[in-house]
């Protein structure tokens, strides 16, 4: 349990974009008020700010529930935000971690009563988390992180359906009404999948998302409904001196569109556009020691007409990856390989492989239904292939988050859900040279078809790892660790 009853707190000083931000959530200028702007841009930070004024001022009694990626992005990187900025002087609020319901309450007194604020806190990690969204009657919802939900559609869906708290009878006041209007706020980097989708926008957001915001317009007329405004990582005034500087030597222009300007960018080109070697790509034995931090130890199997792979990989409890041995070769039989495998087994710890489910023949083989061929230890899966899903599964793990400590050391770094090790030179190079094939202007991108060929056997057993693995895993609550 944590109690904020801190003497002191860090002063909070809003940029314009936050000041706008929380202004729209104040006054009600829609249903959902969405602040997207890069790494290190203050949206965590609104996002808490805004929440302790609805538990404490604008809506006292009232219920709320924070939407993360997943339990571990709450404790790792929202939790962190609410210890620092919510002063304690004069008002107590406690943070619950039990095994289930989790949640924070705020104790407010006017000096002739008291009242319990709370707010429970949800992940939007998998269908599985998603579903306790359900069932609470809410009064504001704070989403953190918005565009790496992976259950992102649902989730919204889902939390909007809760928004219908009604205030206390004894608030007549109109304005204290108004306050009390069900609404939510969302902040993030902009991701292109379900978020970009759900506020209409096409493409690039119009210049006035960095001055004023704007209302998309949804089905050929402005949606009164939401509200969208940017903010660039250079406009918080908390970061250090150069931070955003050398954030964008580090990256290419598209990525830092996104990462640091707040934009939608639609992803072409490039299949992994978010891989950076000077982040993701770590030395062998760190990769290694965060391999054998993992509670889950799984293998990937692509089977190739010309050549096969294989890549082995750590996930934590929340999906973090580590991908720390590759093998890719022509002309070896299924029992050959399995052989690896079983090498694999005894060195790694794998327990399951997630294989193409093109080859049954293969499977059966390492399963030992064949005769003459022996089994492989571990558990033997078909993988889903989704291919579209897959990559983005891929694609949310590789996304980088400034408050999260990279491996290195180097604080200038930003973390990543995203690992493998610099011995994986086979798919470091497949990763880097993966691109969508050429389209035509008009002609829509048919997600299957990329280039090189030589570079998908790797990146399909790796996408058959993470994103099956992912799916079917039962995620825990280490709550102990926040």
């Amino acid at each position: 349990m944590t109690t904020g009853t801190m003497t002191w707190h860090v002063p909070y000083r809003a940029s314009l974009a936050q000041w706008h931000a929380e202004r729209a959530v104040e006054l009600g200028r829609a249903k959902l008020v969405t602040l997207l702007g890069g790494i290190g841009s203050g949206k965590t930070t609104l996002g808490q700010h805004v929440l302790r004024r609805v538990m404490s001022e604008w809506a006292p009694g009232s219920r709320s529930m924070i939407i993360t990626p997943s339990y571990r992005t709450f404790g790792q990187v929202t939790l962190p935000e609410i210890r620092k900025w919510w002063p304690g002087e004069g008002v107590l609020w406690r943070y619950h971690a039990p095994a289930s319901q989790p949640q924070i309450t705020w104790y407010w007194g006017d000096g002739t009563r008291s009242i319990e604020s709370t707010c429970v806190i949800r992940s939007a990690q998998d269908a599985r988390t998603v579903e306790e969204i359900r069932g609470p009657t809410l009064a504001y919802i704070l989403g953190d992180e918005v565009g790496t939900w992976n259950a992102g559609e649902t989730a919204h869906n889902l939390a909007f359906g809760r928004l219908r708290q009604q205030p206390p009878s004894e608030v007549e006041d109109i304005w204290a009404l108004w306050k009390w209007w069900p609404r939510a706020l969302y902040v993030g980097s902009p991701r292109w999948g379900w978020l970009n989708r759900a506020l209409g926008i096409k493409g690039r957001m119009p210049p006035q998302a960095w001055t004023t915001g704007f209302f998309p317009v949804a089905r050929g007329k402005p949606s009164l409904s939401y509200y969208v405004r940017a903010t660039r990582t250079e406009e918080n005034t908390h970061n250090g001196p150069d931070y955003a500087q050398t954030l964008r030597l580090l990256y290419g222009e598209a990525f830092a569109s996104q990462e640091l300007d707040g934009d939608f960018v639609s992803p072409t080109g490039a299949v992994y556009p978010m891989y950076y070697e000077t982040i993701h790509r770590i030395p062998h034995g760190v990769a290694m020691d965060l391999y054998r931090a993992c509670s889950r130890k799984v293998g990937g199997v692509d089977w190739g007409f010309t050549q096969s792979a294989m890549v082995a990989l750590g996930l934590d409890d929340d999906g973090r990856a580590v991908v720390v041995r590759e093998w890719c070769k022509g002309g070896y039989t299924d029992d050959q390989m399995g052989a690896i495998a079983r090498e694999w087994e005894e060195e790694l710890g794998i327990t399951d492989w997630y294989c193409d489910s093109e080859d049954k023949a293969a499977i059966n083989r390492w399963k030992g239904r064949v005769e003459g061929s022996r089994a492989v230890t571990g558990r033997v899966h078909l993988a889903d292939k989704a291919v579209d899903a897959g990559r983005n599964t891929v694609r949310n793990c590789m996304r980088l988050e400034s408050k999260l400590r990279h491996p290195s050391g180097n604080a200038e770094v930003p973390g990543s859900w995203y690992y493998q090790s610099a011995s994986c030179t086979q798919l470091h190079d497949a990763t880097q040279a993966l691109r969508y094939a050429d389209t035509t202007e008009g002609e829509e991108r048919d997600e299957r078809k990329v280039k090189p060929k030589s570079a998908t056997h790797l990146s399909d057993a790796r996408r058959y790892a993470i994103h099956s693995a992912l799916a079917t895993a039962v995620h825990r609550t280490a709550w102990e660790n926040f």
